[in-house]
């Protein structure tokens, strides 16, 4: 950042030196011109190269320009707020009619066209991948160039410091305004995004200066959130240049004595001022020709009122432009095509407003129809209705459709989708662990083992509940022959609680109906496991994640509500869970599975569902992230010894249990992390007075994820028990 800003600010004297050499200005101008092209070109490369962002450009693209409509709306109502005040009144009275446009269409047209190509490019591999390395030096090169160019184009200016003189320095409060209400924009954006709020005021903070955000947010960043910034920055810049001029005011004279008195003063904008009539302005003696020269001068006003014509702006259209976009000097005039009159603000406020409340996550749309074959839809619907315990065993043929599914499908999981269910959307993930299937059996379905240990990301607890077939079936998958020779079915109820959402913070307690079916597919053993939850969960709960997600460690208040912003008070509950998931030997008897899960999910308040599909998908990532954190781990514990740590647990009373916490405690009390500072969460930090806060089961659970992390080497030496 210091090499930018030093561009930036060295350019400015020289441009003030070299002011009066036209050759200089019109180099600067295509360099200005070409390098934000060349950056947008780069950008389109990086981005056209990475395989996993072009499969997210729909979420990427979508966000970019719900974030530009936030913001734009954000910065009318705060530049508004100023209208009646002095810094506009002084503005609207501003005489100056010169200066250079602030931008166009056809520009912001040609750089989407630039790197709409460098897309194109690295989709189909014109670029060689040696070079690839080469796009971000190049890019620097090219941020580098630009903003030398645009300190120099401020220093050609001279102009600038006497209109701010004439303006009056307090001007200033109108571009504050606007900045102020682009960031409340951004942050009403970041409210209703799965989004962290740093990357949203990132892209917020872009202004509308698309090339210059977009490249730094890459370089700090990375390309995803860089090609957002570039798609809603362009927004605001389009959005500003197409309807600035709608958002200007008329002048009193119209607003007073109808349209012939408005379109006069359109044609002679020195005239209509208050201090001033009309044909005093004329010249020595003017005053002997009143009636006749204002005859004259009104009938050419109307004759010439819908001619096209190429004036440069008033200070109101100067204004109105400013509202929109702050990144535009205020003394920079537009060309607009047509004046519109007041009402067209009010329209689109009305638009943002709605824009506003479609996307507010009260109702997501569910996906009604998948792109599975009937056969596997009726198939997995069977297996769904048949997880309860006292149901039929599932035949072969349901088990056979799901399975040659999974293993002859071939197209993305992207791709696939199955079909929305009462228990809501629903969305695919295929991985593969490095790990034999009868490891992975070994370690989910033994009893002794709890689920916070296995799965740790995704699990804070669970049990099985007394009288499940489980407990007693177990053997039977885990001693099995594999491949069996005949299907083994078994099933149970769990209890379980989860970690807190990434997005909300929420976490929640339920029961679930488990079935298991192990099975032989053409020589490969495959498990399919399935889990349907019977009802509506417990109240959400306010947790958090402490750092890095993988390091599984997190924080429970017995508070309702989330961690959203403005959204605190909203109570959410589990309307809906279910799961098939089928884990298969990519090849008879090798120490690799392929794991492939359809899940559905219905969550929200007030019976909405504000759960996507592409929350789902991130909820799948996270559980198999964790499960291959685990069991791909040369440092995992045997299953015996996971089994005795916990039996050793459970022996212990609840002092001895939170001693153990102790230092566990401290370590949280010192956490500063957002959303930790606010009272809910220092209630039960501070003076490391969390593992009080705890039931005895979850203190036992906690514990068992810090044995599991010192096992695997993971654990903090600040976190070191004794």
């Amino acid at each position: 950042m210091i090499v930018e800003m030093g561009c930036l600010i060295l350019g400015v004297p020289v441009g003030f030196l070299l002011r009066r050499k036209p050759l200089v200005i019109k180099i600067t101008d295509q360099v200005l011109t070409w390098s934000v092209r060349i950056l947008l070109l780069l950008l389109g490369l990086a981005l056209g190269a990475d395989d996993r962002l072009m499969s997210q450009m729909d979420t990427i693209g979508a966000r970019g320009i719900f974030i530009s409509l936030c913001c734009v709306a954000g910065s009318l109502i705060g530049a508004r707020l100023l209208d009646h005040e002095p810094p506009c009144r002084a503005l609207r009275r501003f005489p100056y009619r010169e200066g250079r446009r602030g931008g166009t269409v056809k520009e912001s047209i040609i750089v989407l066209f630039f790197f709409s190509f460098g897309v194109l490019g690295g989709r189909l591999d014109l670029l060689p991948a040696d070079w690839l390395g080469l796009v971000h030096e190049a890019s620097n090169l090219a941020v580098y160039a630009m903003l030398a160019a645009v300190g120099m184009s401020l220093g050609f200016d001279s102009r600038a410091w006497r209109i701010l003189r004439d303006l009056k320095g307090w001007v200033v409060l109108i571009p504050l305004m606007i900045i102020v209400g682009t960031f409340l924009g951004g942050v009403a954006a970041w409210t209703m995004l799965d989004m962290s709020f740093r990357d949203v005021m990132a892209v917020a903070a872009g202004f509308g200066y698309y090339s210059l955000s977009s490249m730094l947010i890459n370089q700090l960043a990375d390309v995803s959130l860089g090609s957002m910034a570039l798609i809603s920055n362009m927004v605001r810049e389009l959005v500003t240049l197409l309807f600035a001029p709608g958002l200007r005011r008329p002048r009193a004279a119209f607003r007073r004595r109808g349209r012939q008195r408005y379109l006069f003063a359109r044609h002679y904008p020195y005239i209509g001022r208050t201090e001033h009539h009309p044909w005093d302005l004329l010249g020595h003696g003017a005053h002997h020709r009143r009636p006749h020269l204002r005859d004259i001068h009104f009938r050419m006003a109307v004759t010439q009122s819908n001619k096209k014509r190429n004036q440069p702006v008033d200070a109101s259209e100067r204004l109105a432009y400013l509202y929109a976009n702050p990144t535009i000097s205020f003394y920079n005039p537009i060309q607009p095509e047509s004046i519109m009159p007041l009402s067209i603000f009010k329209r689109l406020f009305i638009c943002f407003c709605f824009a506003l409340l479609t996307a507010l996550p009260a109702q997501a749309e569910e996906q009604k129809n998948g792109t599975l074959p009937p056969a596997l839809e009726t198939a997995l619907s069977t297996l769904l209705a048949d997880a309860p315990q006292g149901k039929a065993d599932p035949d072969a043929a349901t088990v056979n459709a799901v399975l040659d599914f999974v293993a002859t499908n071939k197209q993305a999981a992207n791709k696939v989708r199955p079909e929305a269910r009462p228990q809501g959307s629903g969305a695919y993930l295929k991985e593969t662990l490095n790990v034999p299937l009868r490891k992975l059996v070994e370690y989910m379905l033994d009893p002794s083992i709890p689920g916070e240990a296995i799965y740790p990301s995704a699990v804070r607890r669970n049990a099985w509940m007394p009288g499940s077939p489980i407990l007693k079936d177990n053997a039977a998958l885990t001693d099995a022959a594999y491949p069996p020779a005949a299907p083994i079915v078994t099933r149970g109820v769990e209890y379980e609680e989860t970690t807190p959402d990434t997005s909300s913070g929420c976490y929640y307690s339920y029961k679930l109906n488990r079935l298991f079916v192990l099975a032989d597919y053409k020589g490969r053993t495959a498990l399919i496991s399935v889990s349907v939850m019977p009802g509506q969960s417990s109240v959400g709960l306010r947790g958090a994640i402490v750092g890095n997600d993988k390091d599984w460690t997190y924080v429970y208040t017995p508070e309702k509500g989330t961690n959203l912003a403005m959204l605190g008070w909203a109570e959410t509950y589990l309307y809906g869970s279910a799961s098939i998931s089928v884990f298969m030997e990519s090849a008879p008897g090798s120490g690799k599975v392929d794991v492939s899960i359809f899940k559905w999910a219905k969550a929200g308040w007030k019976g909405s569902n504000v759960v996507k599909v592409s929350h789902i998908t991130a909820g799948l990532k996270r559980f198999t992230s964790g499960l291959r954190q685990v069991m791909e781990s040369p440092r995992l514990p045997s299953s015996d010894a996971i089994a005795a740590k916990y039996s050793e647990l459970k022996a212990m009373n609840d002092t001895e249990l939170r001693a153990q916490l102790s230092s566990f405690g401290t370590h949280l009390a010192k956490q500063n992390a957002d959303p930790l500072d606010e009272k809910a969460f220092r209630t039960v930090l501070d003076n490391g007075a969390y593992p009080g806060t705890l039931k005895r089961d979850d203190a036992i659970a906690e514990l068992m994820k810090l044995y599991m992390r010192q096992q695997l080497g993971t654990l903090p030496a600040a976190v070191a028990r004794n």
